[in-house]
């Protein structure tokens, strides 16, 4: 997969802009969404900008990255599930210290606990999932560069920023996983979701995030690579109530998988065939446990898809210069899921910081 050409012509390009005393204005994927989010937040929240993170981030947060984490350890060392079991406690414990130092985090700490064995539930039944995959695994946490003056059609826009104002936009990301699925003979790009509840397939038809991640990959490696999303969600399958007759309860609706039905069956000693009907409906039954949907990027959609960077990115741009960053206030965003609430209401009521707010939270050291 890799593109030798593509990385001399790229570090030569880079060489050259230094030369000329332009530098790179980077903006992540997730800096995009972030923008059109809140311009504010994103003031916040980018490495591009004052990179802060809350001391105390949210349990189910920290659920999904320690996730992430694991399941990098497992598609790039191969890893057993005791092995990754392992590393998932101590990220958990050093995940929890955190929360025990912070003036801020304790009254969040039994929320963090209660969010483990869900998690180690969640990462066991993707292992068995995912153990009859025959995907060759090409990257982990792959970090690309797409420096935007090189798009094609028009781009004098993005050349005026580099050679008037004297930087360069370049796109920047981290994808979860690249693999080649051996048995579609295909690339793919993989998105790890973790969620509470199973994603609706033609909603991704707006996503912001992996198509981008295609057009930018589709571009710089000359491959048509199929995207992924890999959902893990957030429930422990339930395992069959015992009735008082000794036998496993047959309810239907029952939120579990044909494999925890028929553990249970096994653990308690019973007959196989006296479960044939709701083995029967399990075993066809969607499983809304581990999901995955694919996506491809059609050829209407790519111009689009340019056009709409040049659009967001001048906007961007335009703020991060002048530097005023407005909100853009949402009931259920800013009261719910925001952590930059403080900071933004002093900013509201003064238009300026207050740096007393600033210290309570970390400066982020991720890319």
């Amino acid at each position: 997969m890799k593109n030798d050409l593509y990385n001399i012509w790229y570090e030569q390009y880079k060489k050259k802009l230094v030369e000329q005393n332009v530098q790179p204005w980077k903006v992540s994927i997730t800096d995009r969404i972030e923008f059109k989010r809140c311009p504010r937040r994103w003031k916040y929240s980018s490495l591009t900008n004052m990179g802060l993170e809350s001391n105390t981030p949210s349990a189910k947060y920290l659920l999904g990255t320690i996730i992430h984490k694991c399941l990098e350890f497992y598609y790039k060392e191969k890893a057993t599930f005791e092995c990754i079991d392992g590393l998932y406690h101590s990220l958990w414990k050093d995940a929890l210290k955190v929360f025990m130092e912070s003036p801020f985090g304790k009254g969040a700490r039994t929320d963090a606990v209660n969010q483990i064995p869900l998690g180690e539930s969640m990462l066991e039944e993707y292992i068995k999932f995912a153990s009859h995959d025959r995907w060759r695994v090409i990257a982990t946490e792959f970090e690309f560069e797409y420096p935007l003056i090189m798009l094609g059609g028009s781009p004098i826009l993005f050349r005026s920023w580099a050679y008037d104002y004297g930087f360069n936009p370049t796109l920047v990301g981290k994808i979860d996983l690249i693999v080649y699925d051996e048995a579609v003979r295909q690339y793919m790009i993989v998105d790890h979701k973790t969620s509470s509840c199973k994603i609706d397939s033609a909603s991704l038809e707006w996503d912001d995030q992996l198509s981008i991640y295609l057009w930018c990959m589709n571009r710089m490696r000359k491959i048509n690579f199929l995207g992924c999303y890999n959902q893990l969600r957030k429930k422990i399958p339930i395992v069959p109530k015992i009735l008082k007759n000794g036998n496993l309860s047959k309810d239907k609706s029952i939120d579990t998988t044909h494999n925890i039905y028929l553990n249970a069956i096994k653990e308690n000693k019973l007959n196989e065939e006296d479960y044939e009907d709701i083995l029967k409906i399990l075993s066809t039954k969607e499983n809304t446990f581990q999901q995955r949907h694919f996506m491809s990027l059609k050829l209407n959609q790519k111009p689009i898809i340019e056009l709409q960077l040049k659009r967001e990115l001048a906007i961007m741009f335009a703020v991060w210069k002048q530097g005023f960053f407005y909100s853009s206030p949402d009931t259920m965003n800013c009261g719910w899921s925001c952590d930059f609430k403080a900071l933004c209401r002093s900013e509201n009521m003064s238009a300026s910081l207050n740096t007393n707010l600033v210290e309570e939270y970390y400066h982020r050291r991720d890319q």
